[in-house]
């Protein structure tokens, strides 16, 4: 029996669209998986805390923070590491700033000491 164009024709327009279908179903899985809102953890990022933790303090490749350091100083022994420690990191234009910080709190607690000692020698 001889095939028939027309049964031929029509298994062509089929497989066509069939082929058309599987594009379209795999474009839209596409569309669908490109405009999904991604997971949480792969789209916010660490929220900084400025004001309780900020990131000029909390670099240090020890993991330790500067202030719990920092806190068991005196005042001006204190704001020295503080000012080191944080030297160019929270304003790489303002590092001269910061170390001129830390000197002046350095020279403030040597001329305290000095005070503290030239009074103990003096009683």
């Amino acid at each position: 029996m001889p095939d028939n164009p027309m049964s031929e024709q029509a298994e062509a327009v089929d497989r066509n669209i069939r082929s058309l279908l599987d594009a379209w179903t795999r474009r839209e899985n596409l569309l669908e998986h490109i405009t999904k809102p991604m997971d949480k953890d792969t789209t916010e990022q660490p929220q900084i805390d400025n004001v309780n933790h900020p990131p000029h303090y909390n670099d240090h490749p020890s993991g330790v923070e500067c202030i719990t350091i920092a806190r068991h100083m005196p005042f001006n022994v204190g704001n020295v590491i503080k000012y080191l420690w944080r030297a160019g990191k929270k304003d790489h234009a303002r590092e001269l700033e910061d170390l001129q910080k830390a000197r002046f709190y350095l020279e403030d607690e040597i001329e305290l000491v000095e005070q503290r000692l030239g009074r103990a020698r003096n009683e």
